[in-house]
Parts: structure tokens; sequence; C-alpha cells
């Protein structure tokens, strides 16, 4: 390399390093400034968001409880729904509880329908009177007789303070004190009773194609008025004793509302 040469490569880099020394004084004058318009910025932004987080609207949820299909619990379609409503207005979806909740469909299972042959549950003395009393209608007022081996399937004699299991498969009949029943008219006037309870209960099912009965469908005052008419209509067609039918007919001011009593 000539002298000339090595000149000219040191005049080059002496002005490289000249340019490189005020362009770094140039940053060093604004580099200053900038951070301070960055923190600024920074500082402007997060204002802001502050505000934004003070202002914004936090929804209140409220639910209505789950539906109910028609058979039960769940629907046919298999779901359960409710409404949830938001108390704040905020007009967002933003943590909405779940308004649809899959479950187990339920069908609707029709009850079986009499004519029954009625199994009857208890001693022999129970046997007796029963099947003497079901004879009677028998022979006597088949219309009767019908309703009741349509509407009972099972006649239990119990010792025990229970209710007629209405819900099971085949309809069952409960004679808590079978020594109430002093003559086979009173004992056969019962039983139609009963019938007519399960004869609510089952046209309810049936008409309306549900699993569940209303329990003041098939009792309560006015189930009870029906049931005792019933049975008043069977004891004047079997011209039964007339303290039978006084008491039928008097029956609501002689026992109260027997149908509320738990003893």
């Amino acid at each position: 390399m000539t002298k000339q040469q090595i000149l000219i490569l040191v005049l080059i880099l002496l002005i490289a390093f000249l340019g490189y020394l005020g362009i770094k004084r140039e940053l060093d004058k604004k580099n200053p400034e900038d951070l301070n318009l960055v923190k600024e910025e920074i500082i402007q932004k997060s204002v802001v968001e502050e505000k934004k987080i003070e202002n914004k609207c936090n929804p209140n949820w409220i639910c209505d409880d789950w539906s109910m299909g028609k058979y039960g619990d769940c629907s046919e379609e298999g779901e359960r729904t409710r409404e949830c409503r938001d108390l704040n207005n905020c007009n967002t979806e933003d943590l909405k509880p779940d308004t649809v909740m899959q479950c187990e469909a339920v069908k609707y299972n029709p009850p079986k329908l009499g004519p029954f042959e009625i199994e009857i549950i208890g001693d022999q003395y129970c046997k007796d009177k029963v099947n003497e009393a079901l004879a009677f209608m028998k022979d006597n007022s088949p219309k009767f007789y019908t309703k009741v081996i349509t509407y009972i399937g099972v006649i239990e004699c119990t010792d025990k303070k229970k209710s007629s299991q209405l819900s099971e498969e085949i309809p069952r009949t409960l004679l808590a004190d079978m020594k109430f029943f002093r003559t086979v008219t009173q004992l056969a006037g019962t039983l139609i009773h009963e019938a007519h309870h399960s004869e609510l209960y089952t046209q309810y099912r049936v008409t309306n194609k549900v699993n569940e009965v209303p329990f003041e469908i098939y009792s309560g005052r006015k189930a009870e008025e029906e049931c005792v008419d019933e049975t008043i209509k069977f004891l004047k067609e079997v011209n039964a004793p007339a303290d039978e039918i006084y008491y039928e007919e008097n029956k609501f001011e002689i026992e109260g509302e027997w149908w509320n009593r738990t003893e």
C-alpha cells in the first residue's frame, strides 16, 4: 500500500469517527426528552386504564330454578333450562351462569289399569272380611265392583297408620283397623271410597300423560267430598242400614278434616 493510499484511509476513518461523535451527542441530547415522553405516555395510559376499571359495569346475575320436565326432573329432550338476569343491566354476557343443563330424559310411564285380580295381604280374618265385601259388591252392585277391581290391585290390612300407596305400579289400599268394620256394607263402602281416590289419581295421569300428580287432585276437601258421595250412592243402591247412610251424609261434621290428621 502506498503512502497516498494510507493517508486516504486514515482520513476516511477520522471522518467516520467524527461523524459518530456528532450523532452520539445528538442522541445524548434527545434521549432524556424521549424517555420523559415515554414515561408520560405510560402514566397517561395507566390513568385511562384505571378509569376504565373504575367505570366498568360488574354484572350481578340471578337465576330462576331449573325447569321441570313434564314427566319429572328432566325434559323429554334431555335438558333442564333456567332464566338468568343481570340485576345491574350491564348488557354483557360476561360471567353469565349456565342456562342449559344436560340430564337423563324421563318418558311418560302410563299407569296400569285393571281389572285386577286383587291380592289381599293380612291374616285370615282380614282376607275373609275383604273377600266377603268384594263378593257382596259383585252380586249387588256390579258397577261399583268394577270400579274397585279397576283401581285397586292390592288390599293390605295393617295396624300401622299410613296412607294408601297410589303411586305404586299396582295401586295399594291400606285398611288400618279391621275391627272398625262391623258390617259388610261398611267395609264395601270404604273400599269404594278408596277406589275413587285411586281413580282420581290414575285418570289425571292418563288424561294429562304425566308421571306425577298434584296432591290436591286426589286428596283434600274436594276429593274427599267426591269419595263420600260415591260411598253414599253405593250404600243407597244396596239398601245399607240407615245409620251407615246417615253417618256418611254427615261425615264432615262428625269427623272433621280426617285427611289432615297425623295420628
